[in-house]
């Protein structure tokens, strides 16, 4: 009798304070496991959130709070902002320049040794008068006329001193914008689009729709002309830049249907690491 006693004291079976143990024990797992359920709803919620434009409108709000609020951080001299205020405006005449003038600016970061240049102009137009190649024929004809005109060929042909310009300096990335309405994707891009490397993980290609932001409907986009698209590092795009307002961030990238093409920042970031 006293050995089945002593078994079931080792055991815990005879004992309250083991059978206390273990109910508050169990009563820990069930809490912890409720708690556990909450925080996975509330992470779903969230998740789901983001694909939500009310849910985009609260979070812009709080950020805009948090910037007036937290200290301003220390600017970093690595990235500098070439714009164009009023004073440049008043120096130099009203906008838009011509583009030879935004050909000598290159000319002038890269003998800076600028390590990439971002240029946020509309290049989808050519600003080069249009005949302007036959008139030069026509008046180089005569020799009295040929160096004169020469001369004002190269100074009216804008277009081929910025495709000059980027060229020589070899790290210029160019803009294209993009708007609301798809229509199709413009085949020159196409070598511009992002390249999706293969994985053999296939656990990465379920979690692929949650890992990546909500990137909205396909988007038109308006590129460039040829010859600056060739003379060009690489492209990038942008947001109509004719429109106004604040933006309190930009996507990675944008969809143009089949087509992902990356956001100028995107870009320039990518081949500043590459050096």
């Amino acid at each position: 009798m006293a050995e089945n006693v002593a078994v079931r004291t080792f055991l815990g079976l005879g004992s309250r304070k083991s059978a206390s143990s273990w109910t508050n024990w169990t009563a820990r797992a069930r809490q912890l496991d409720s708690h556990r359920l909450i925080v996975l709803v509330l992470v779903a919620l969230f998740l789901a959130g983001t694909y939500s434009p009310a849910f985009q409108r609260v979070e812009g709000w709080f950020y805009d709070v948090a910037l007036q609020l937290l200290p301003t951080g220390k600017l970093s001299s690595s990235v500098v902002v070439v714009a164009v205020d009023d004073e440049a405006l008043q120096r130099v005449g009203p906008w838009p320049w011509p583009r030879d003038s935004i050909a000598r600016t290159i000319d002038r970061l890269q003998r800076l040794k600028a390590r990439t240049v971002g240029l946020m102009v509309p290049l989808s137009r050519a600003e080069t008068p249009a005949g302007l190649d036959k008139l030069v024929e026509e008046a180089t004809a005569s020799r009295k006329l040929a160096a004169t005109a020469k001369k004002w060929a190269a100074r009216l042909d804008t277009d081929k001193a910025l495709q000059r310009a980027m060229s020589n300096s070899g790290r210029v990335v160019i803009a294209a914008e993009y708007g609301e309405q798809f229509e199709s994707f413009p085949p020159i891009l196409a070598d511009q689009a992002l390249k999706v490397a293969p994985s053999g993980w296939r656990l990465a290609s379920l979690l692929h729709p949650f890992l990546v932001g909500p990137g909205g409907p396909p988007v038109a986009v308006h590129p460039p002309l040829q010859p600056f698209l060739s003379a060009a590092a690489g492209l990038g795009v942008v947001e109509d830049l004719s429109e106004g307002g604040e933006r309190r961030s930009v996507p990675l990238a944008v969809s143009t249907g089949e087509y992902r093409l990356p956001h100028l920042i995107t870009r320039l970031a990518a081949m500043s690491r590459a050096g």
